[in-house]
């Protein structure tokens, strides 16, 4: 018999075999009450209904999807909860709200600190978008400040640059600096975790900002205006430049199916 399903989208997929839909539980986390349409119903009805899954369906609840990055702890179920139901760490978001761009991002902001578990692709690229709002739009408020400000100094006072020195650069570091350095500390972070989510190290982060010392070699090792300085300096500048582009690729890969060393994941269960 052939079937059809909704898949965690709510998108149609078939038609399948009874071992693909097998498949399709233990691969796209579908649920008890999942919908599916076996071959000649005029309905859809759920998964569980199907006595033919209750074996699948019984398996996948009683096996593990993967260890707490905390407590390390087995994780059982049919999708990863949003928290530990053995220490209460917070693993992701509730199934209902993982496709909100902005709740992706405040629970970005919330794990600020925390580089255990992993980030999927919707949770790193939601972070950069708000980011990037946020400062855009500060950066235009302080620029309305000082447009603001400074005609209110007089003739005499704008004959003093120490005194509308010191005004901009106090809305530059309120409006742009300051912000600018408190969002590195949760975009290190949601990178870390990206970087886990395809079970790469996050060991990449510090390593790509390490890497753009690696010229200096060249510059301690071998004499200015020597071919070999030239050779081997320029052949170190590619070393960052290579680093660079792997830790950018690996935001847009796509999660790494099932547990790995960093946690469960909250996309593809298995």
């Amino acid at each position: 018999m052939n079937y059809h399903y909704l898949n965690s989208y709510r998108q149609p997929v078939g038609p399948v075999t009874e071992e693909q839909l097998k498949s399709a539980i233990r691969t796209e986390a579908l649920l008890p009450e999942s919908l599916v349409l076996p071959e000649g119903n005029s309905e859809w009805v759920p998964l569980s209904s199907l006595p033919e899954m209750a074996e699948e369906l019984a398996a996948i609840a009683n096996s593990s999807m993967g260890l707490c990055p905390s407590c390390g702890k087995d994780i059982n179920g049919y999708i990863m909860p949003a928290r530990c139901p053995h220490c209460g760490y917070e693993m992701a978001l509730p199934p209902e709200e993982r496709e909100n761009l902005w709740r992706h991002f405040v629970f970005a902001m919330k794990k600020s600190f925390t580089l255990r578990g992993r980030a999927t692709r919707m949770e790193y690229w939601s972070f950069v978008l708000f980011e990037n709002i946020i400062l855009y739009v500060l950066s235009g408020i302080m620029a309305m400040l000082m447009v603001i400000a400074l005609p209110m100094y007089t003739p005499e006072d704008m004959c003093k640059p120490e005194d509308t020195d010191t005004l901009g650069l106090i809305l530059v570091l309120m409006g742009i600096f300051l912000p600018t350095v408190l969002m590195m500390i949760p975009y290190i972070s949601v990178s870390v975790r990206r970087l886990h989510d395809i079970g790469a190290s996050g060991v990449w982060i510090p390593g790509g900002v390490l890497s753009f010392l690696t010229p200096l070699f060249a510059v301690f090792l071998l004499e200015p205006d020597t071919t070999a300085f030239a050779v081997a300096y320029a052949l170190l500048c590619l070393v960052p430049i290579g680093v660079s582009c792997r830790i950018i690729i690996s935001h847009f890969q796509d999660t790494q199916r099932g547990g790995n060393a960093y946690g469960p994941s909250s996309k593809y269960p298995r």
